[in-house]
C-alpha cells in the first residue's frame, strides 16, 4: 500500500466532515497530489478520505509535490482583496458561510 503526501498553505475554510458530507459537491476543486499545478477551478478543496476529519475549502498559496514538503517560507499577508474574494467565491459556489483563516496543512491520503 502507496500513501501521497502533499504540503499546502490556504487562506480558507475547516469544515466538519458530518455537517457537509456530500462529497461530490467539492469534488470540481479537489486536488490531485501527482499534479504540480494549482486547481484551475478557482478555489481548492482537501478532504480526509481516510479518517473523515476534515475539509478545507479557500484559496491555495502554496503547494508541495508529492511527498515532498514545503520548505521553509515566510508568511505573507493575505490581502484584504483576497480574503473577500475566498469567502464570496465559498458562498457563490456552495452555499457555505465559514470563518476564514490561514491553514497549513500536511495531507496524507
Amino acid at each position: 500500500m502507496s500513501i501521497q503526501m502533499n504540503q499546502y498553505l490556504i487562506y480558507g475554510a475547516r469544515l466538519d466532515c458530518k455537517k457537509y458530507n456530500d462529497f461530490e459537491m467539492f469534488e470540481r476543486f479537489c486536488d490531485s497530489a501527482f499534479n504540480k499545478e494549482m486547481n484551475p477551478n478557482g478555489l481548492h478543496c482537501i478532504f480526509d478520505g481516510m479518517d473523515g476529519k476534515y475539509i478545507y475549502i479557500g484559496h491555495c498559496l502554496k503547494k508541495s509535490l508529492n511527498n515532498e514538503n514545503l520548505e521553509s517560507f515566510v508568511l505573507v499577508d493575505v490581502s484584504e482583496e483576497t480574503k473577500k474574494l475566498t469567502k464570496i467565491s465559498v458562498k457563490r459556489e456552495l452555499g457555505i458561510e465559514a470563518e476564514m483563516n490561514l491553514h497549513f496543512i500536511t495531507h496524507i491520503r
